[in-house]
């Protein structure tokens, strides 16, 4: 009788607490060739979605991306297209943690990046399956940090690479 007792009284307080956060609000933006929507809770910005107003010939942008912010900071950003190419950089106190990209749009991230805490690539990853994954060398993580100050982006730096890991 206790734990129902407890039960009731967690569900009815998680109840009023969720009560008092209110609706998601939006604003909607078009600009610059793109719609952008913000999303706020409780007058905090919480989530940007953004797609091109150039579309394909079946009308769905050929481009966009999300931002999800935490505590109003920025926690990760989702980029895609155009064509297949999907991106996800997971960040934390504005710099990012780790970085994957599906090149081909099946759903898979084909290179996965993971970053120290200054920014900088940290080891780049292969993936050759879905069960199978290859560390790149040393070389891969310096060409991928040069060209990132360079201003290029994880495809244009790592995806046309022939770098293998050092054998043994």
């Amino acid at each position: 009788m206790k734990k129902l007792l407890l039960a009731t009284a967690l569900f009815a307080a998680c109840w009023v607490l969720f009560a008092q956060l209110g609706p998601l609000g939006k604003r909607v933006k078009v600009s610059g060739g793109k719609v952008v929507s913000e999303y706020y809770m409780s007058n905090a910005l919480v989530r940007v979605e953004a797609v091109s107003t150039t579309t394909n010939e079946n009308g769905s942008p050929i481009a966009g991306y999300t931002k999800l912010y935490q505590n109003g900071k920025l926690t990760l950003e989702e980029n895609w297209g155009p064509g297949p190419i999907r991106q996800r950089t997971f960040i934390r106190d504005g710099k990012p943690l780790l970085t994957e990209t599906d090149k081909d749009g099946d759903g898979i991230f084909e290179w996965i990046v993971v970053n120290r805490d200054d920014g900088e690539a940290y080891a780049v990853f292969k993936c050759l399956s879905q069960h199978s994954i290859e560390l790149l060398g040393a070389s891969a993580v310096a060409d991928y940090n040069e060209g990132l100050k360079e201003g290029k982006g994880i495809i244009e730096v790592i995806t046309n690479r022939n770098t293998r890991p050092p054998g043994p």
